[in-house]
């Protein structure tokens, strides 16, 4: 058997006797083999071309992964079925658009921006965490004012789309629409924008992108702060999408922030 499209890879899987189960997700490669007291995994980050960046391809049984890859085991006894779900970073996600740009005053703008998606493996019956990886290696980036004051984040880069119709669909990157509001009297520079992708759930409509909450972020007119609001749900134009998994993080939905924290 095996299935295309970015709504295939996650879900409950039969393991078969017959061979490995395997996962091609953009960048990531990946195998689950079931034995008598334990499953083999392998996985490898591929280098690819511009046509096969996309690539969602789940083969069950599959064909082995070609060396070399990375191994890991787990033993206990023998399950038939293994639960695999996107999860969102771990870490929040600094976003450097292609081309910075100056939101002038007075103005609100909404921007869609990718981040990474991990991939998890569950235990169905407990929903004990076995493992979890990105979809696509991010590098680190250290974000905040100086080497003593801020935080260890993971760096990406987007095209910022100010148009939902030109988002592309990705099985490895997940959406978030952040609205962006100047109300100071100064224009607004945006060359990166500090997500707090920990404390947001992930959406998913059918043969879509996986979405997270929307995102608010309003400069004051002194200058120097910023309300950070994380609206509830999923995005107004996705209602009815199926919540994946929620946030790691639970927050509150408004915080009060300086604007050197969000945005750089």
């Amino acid at each position: 058997m095996s299935a295309k499209g970015p709504e295939s890879w996650w879900g409950d899987f039969a393991l078969p006797r017959s061979g490995p189960i395997v996962w091609n997700i953009g960048p990531l490669a990946l195998s689950i083999e079931a034995l008598d007291a334990e499953w083999i995994l392998n996985y490898r980050y591929d280098t690819l071309d511009d046509e096969e960046f996309d690539r969602c391809v789940v083969a069950s049984p599959g064909t082995p992964l070609d060396a070399p890859f990375d191994t890991e085991r787990f033993v206990g006894s023998r399950r038939s079925v293994v639960k695999v779900m996107p999860a969102l970073a771990d870490r929040s996600v600094v976003s450097r658009p292609e081309v910075p740009f100056q939101l002038l005053p007075g103005e609100s703008i909404e921007i869609f921006i990718g981040t990474p998606l991990w991939f998890r493996i569950e235990l169905p019956e407990t929903g004990f965490k076995v493992w979890e990886r990105p979809l696509s290696r991010p590098s680190d980036t250290w974000f905040g004012p100086s080497t003593q004051v801020g935080e260890l984040c993971y760096a990406t880069r987007t095209n910022a789309r100010l148009r939902e119709r030109n988002v592309p669909v990705r099985p490895f990157r997940a959406v978030t629409p952040v609205t962006l509001s100047n109300r100071a009297s100064d224009a607004m520079l945006l060359e990166r924008i500090n997500l707090p992708v920990p404390l947001l759930s992930a959406y998913h409509t059918p043969h879509g992108n996986i979405w997270t909450n929307a995102i608010a972020l309003e400069r004051h007119e002194d200058g120097e702060m910023a309300e950070l609001k994380i609206k509830p749900g999923p995005p107004a134009s996705k209602q009815g999408a199926v919540l994946l998994c929620k946030a790691r993080v639970e927050s509150s939905s408004r915080m009060l922030r300086t604007l050197s924290s969000l945005l750089g």
